[in-house]
């Protein structure tokens, strides 16, 4: 009976804190309104974003082709002027093992004075030329690699070690 008493006292408070939380949470419809009104707020912002970056990129856009359009008569300019000559330096050293052919014109003197001499141009073969990074493509057992090993030869002279154990 005492046990009966207990859980209906235990029963009682569990009711009146159910009760009480009832009365302090908010109605769910004021709980939903304010859900929907953050997801609106979060949209426009959404929509006020994409119409700033469309605009930012927009705007670089035409600057980048007024650019070109203001720049374009300079290049026409240029182009109209004879091209003047640089002279030809290779930029890669030539291995030793190429024979290079060279033509050198005669060069014009002029009242005395010389004019600058003009840079000789070389030839090389496309199947003769060697890049000079060559020599890192190779490394030390290199050779191992491009034989094939020798299975029917011995290693070596092996002969068993007998060990006497005395009793």
């Amino acid at each position: 009976m005492k046990r009966d008493l207990e859980e209906k006292r235990i029963e009682e408070l569990f009711r009146d804190k159910r009760l009480k939380d009832e009365r302090a949470a908010p109605s769910f419809a004021r709980v939903l309104e304010a859900a929907l009104s953050r997801t609106r707020e979060a949209n426009r912002s959404l929509k006020v974003s994409r119409l700033a970056f469309a605009s930012a990129v927009l705007l670089i856009l035409s600057c980048g082709a007024l650019l070109l359009l203001l720049k374009e008569p300079a290049r026409r300019q240029v182009a109209s002027e004879p091209p003047k000559r640089q002279p030809v330096r290779p930029s890669v050293e030539e291995p030793r093992s190429v024979q290079i052919e060279t033509s050198r014109k005669e060069e014009p003197k002029a009242a005395g004075r010389r004019l600058p001499s003009r840079p000789r141009h070389s030839r090389v073969l496309i199947s003769q030329w060697r890049p000079p990074t060559d020599f890192l493509l190779k490394f030390p057992g290199e050779e191992l690699l491009k034989t094939t090993p020798d299975l029917g030869r011995p290693l070596g002279n092996f002969e068993p070690v007998v060990h006497e154990l005395e009793n």
